[in-house]
């Protein structure tokens, strides 16, 4: 049965949804006679029942069945990493053999709700990506729960724990090894057993996976490889220039062309911005730790003073003696007035476009949800391996940088760690129709966008289309930056 109708709670609701019916009535149909308790009582109990018995034709959507309960628990971090909340469900066959069973949160009234579902799920790049396959409703009966759970489940199980003894008679025995995110992928050739495209329970019949896959004849998509240059030097990645759908929501997104620029591989250390500025405001201390705890301001005025001890031309003009009359925030008491020349060689921020457009991996992204991968532990250090931890933990705030799987471009970080500034005033994007070619953000707000997510912000944050904004002068202890020069070098 699912554990979602296994507590209490529905017997609740549906208490409650018949008292509540109950007075619905009453003010229909006994309008003007007094409804007596005993009428109450007789319609409390008729909707309480009605409740229940509707309850019983809800229907629940696995996403795998595993004799190891570590394979079952690898799988669910695999799926919860991508935002598809799984429990862990024991199920015993006739024979005594206890499995575990993943099964979804979300539970649906009707089998076409169902069928819609898994449908879903199996267009999620996670579940294409790691192959998975084995997936199916069955529909929860309180009276025949066990009965025919038993028999839909029966081959699966029976394979799964064949495959599974196989597997672990062959291989020799390993010492226990410290656990890793990026070893927790679940091999699909391994782990999934009987697949049954319909969506049922898998049968004897059901193909196996490979059949499947060869029947499918899907052609391999060869992957690009990015344009390397290295004109700006070690620790730079040359992004070349291109179009692309920018924006999450159907009425932010547009179609933006960029052109080529250098982006730093990694956020700016402590390291690196104390060589330059001779001070380190940061909260959790660590030469190759992103820096933290600089403002809009600050970072640009490092862009600056880098490009000045490097030989550069610095991109910024500061004026911080005349405030700045497009910055139309009240609370900020600084108000430099800022302008850019885009076309210097020295450092600056990128723009918001350029800043998704790398993250999403350029002109050669897989279009992953996070920036590098659809596993946001492979990628991003956020709340649930960070913040969530607890203070005592040494992983909790930020991490080394580098520190994960670099996204399609060799750039590390873009989801996670901390949030990264960028150029651009913040500003709403509703229904851009009009082409756009290196934007650079409104001409006025009062704030300034970044992007990114970070150690204490949870998975939607952490989108490589996610924005978010903060006041130019605000020094938070999750905000940072990187470095962008012009890709004419």
């Amino acid at each position: 049965m699912c554990p979602v109708r296994e507590d209490s709670a529905s017997f609740f609701y549906s208490l409650t949804d018949g008292f509540f019916a109950c007075n619905i009535i009453e003010e229909i149909l006994f309008s003007e006679v007094n409804m007596k308790g005993l009428k109450k009582i007789v319609f409390s109990l008729i909707f309480i029942f009605a409740g229940l018995f509707a309850f019983s034709d809800d229907w629940c959507i696995y996403l795998g069945s595993f004799k190891n309960k570590t394979n079952a628990e690898r799988r669910m971090k695999l799926l919860r990493s991508a935002s598809i909340n799984t429990t862990i469900t024991e199920y015993k066959d006739s024979k005594g053999t206890t499995f575990y069973r993943l099964v979804w949160d979300d539970h649906f009234s009707t089998l076409e709700d169902a069928k819609l579902h898994r449908n879903m799920l199996m267009q999620m790049p996670v579940i294409k990506k790691e192959k998975i396959t084995d997936i199916w409703f069955e529909k929860i009966d309180s009276s025949k729960s066990d009965a025919k759970s038993t028999t839909q489940a029966k081959t699966t199980e029976s394979k799964t724990a064949k495959a599974e003894s196989k597997s672990s008679e062959s291989a020799p025995a390993e010492k226990k090894q410290p656990e890793k995110i990026n070893e927790e992928k679940i091999s699909a050739k391994e782990e999934v057993v009987n697949v049954n495209p319909a969506g049922t329970a898998p049968t004897e019949e059901t193909p196996t996976l490979e059949k499947n896959l060869a029947a499918e004849k899907n052609p391999v998509k060869e992957k690009k490889s990015p344009v390397k240059k290295n004109g700006a030097g070690n620790g730079f990645v040359f992004v070349e220039g291109g179009t692309f759908q920018m924006g999450w929501y159907d009425y932010e997104k547009r179609t933006v062309t960029v052109d080529d620029f250098y982006m730093c591989d990694h956020e700016v250390t402590q390291k690196e911005y104390e060589s330059v500025m001779e001070t380190n405001p940061s909260n959790f201390k660590g030469e190759f730790r992103p820096v933290e705890k600089v403002s809009w301001y600050d970072a640009v005025e490092y862009c600056n003073e880098r490009s000045k001890k490097e030989g550069l031309t610095p991109c910024y003009v500061i004026d911080k003696d005349n405030e700045d009359p497009n910055n139309t925030y009240a609370y900020d008491e600084e108000k430099w007035t800022v302008t850019c020349d885009f076309s210097a060689n020295g450092y600056r921020l990128p723009t918001e476009a350029e800043w998704e457009y790398a993250a999403r991996g350029g002109n050669v992204s897989e279009g992953f949800t996070y920036s590098g991968s659809d596993v946001a532990d492979d990628v991003a250090v956020y709340e649930d391996n960070s913040c969530n931890l607890g203070y005592s933990n040494p992983d909790f705030g930020t991490h080394t940088v580098r520190g994960k799987t670099p996204n399609e471009l060799g750039l590390y970080d873009m989801s996670g760690n901390v949030w990264e500034w960028c150029w651009d005033w913040y500003e709403y994007v509703s229904f851009v129709t009009e082409t756009q070619t290196n934007p650079t953000g409104a001409k006025s707000g009062s704030y300034r966008v970044k992007r990114g997510g970070s150690w204490d912000y949870g998975l939607p944050y952490c989108r490589a289309t996610n924005r978010n904004y903060d006041g130019a002068s605000y020094v938070l202890y999750y905000n940072g930056f990187r470095v962008v020069r012009n890709g004419k070098l």
